[in-house]
């Protein structure tokens, strides 16, 4: 007999309502599933599955001990909810794959959470007197980059480029995972490098094109410098840099 989509529906209704009401025939249908049934159903299929399901029980509860200084309970469960994910990408219990592209995508949404939070908290959710904090022009504090908010913690911090260096690598990795295909980073370095040639062959150069050969001469080892960091994925780095950024953060507001 071939079973349809309504056939198992009401195979499944029945089981559910036989369960809710004999205790006995619950007992009866885990003892099965456990092994413990001379039928001896429990397959190689349910291991995979009871193994499927397993995998993500170490993290649920997980919270981030560096998000505890946050006041906002809104704001701290969602930074706890992003960094879960983010270690389930890690580790490989989502999807049942390490990416590393995922993993820095969460890692974004809590730097992001982080910083708005802290430039509100600062500046009593002044849009004018943070605009006026990141020496910004833009009318309007929504369409403000995270880049230039990541930028503008050099000055509330005290700190230098390399200090945010990470932080700027994960804002790229989120910006290549969501506007780029795969090997597009080889791609524009070897485009890049095929034009630096071509005006380094040139005689003569124009003032124009020797601005366009340093431009690219700097773009280029950008990029390879990004490259050459991204390769290995740099789990632990990305971990450091957004723990150093709570922990600054941390600092400012509660000293």
């Amino acid at each position: 007999m071939e079973f349809t989509e309504e056939h198992i529906a009401r195979l499944l209704s029945f089981v559910e309502d036989v369960y809710k009401r004999e205790p006995e025939f619950a007992k009866g249908v885990r003892r099965i599933i456990n092994g413990e049934s001379s039928s001896e159903i429990k397959s190689q299929q349910l291991d995979k599955i009871e193994k499927y399901l397993s995998l993500d029980y170490g993290i649920d509860d997980v919270v981030n001990p560096d998000y505890t200084f946050i006041t906002d309970s809104q704001v701290r469960d969602t930074l706890n909810s992003d960094y879960r994910e983010m270690l389930r990408f890690r580790y490989g219990t989502r999807e049942h794959s390490v990416n590393f592209g995922e993993f820095a995508r969460y890692a974004n949404l809590q730097m992001e959470m982080l910083v708005n939070y802290y430039y509100a908290r600062v500046y009593k959710n002044n849009p004018e007197a943070i605009l006026h904090a990141l020496q910004s022009y833009d009318p309007d504090i929504e369409y403000l980059s995270l880049y230039a908010k990541v930028n503008g913690l050099k000055g509330e911090f005290n700190w230098n480029y390399y200090d945010i260096k990470d932080l700027l690598r994960i804002i790229k990795v989120r910006n290549e995972e969501s506007h780029r295909s795969p090997g597009s980073l080889s791609i524009e370095i070897a485009n890049s490098e095929e034009e630096f040639n071509a005006l380094k062959a040139k005689k003569n150069l124009s003032q124009s094109d020797k601005d366009k050969k340093e431009e690219l001469k700097k773009k280029i080892g950008s990029l390879k410098g990004f490259k050459k960091w991204l390769e290995p994925y740099p789990f632990d780095e990305v971990s450091v840099a957004i723990k150093k950024l709570s922990e600054k953060i941390k600092e400012k507001l509660t000293y």
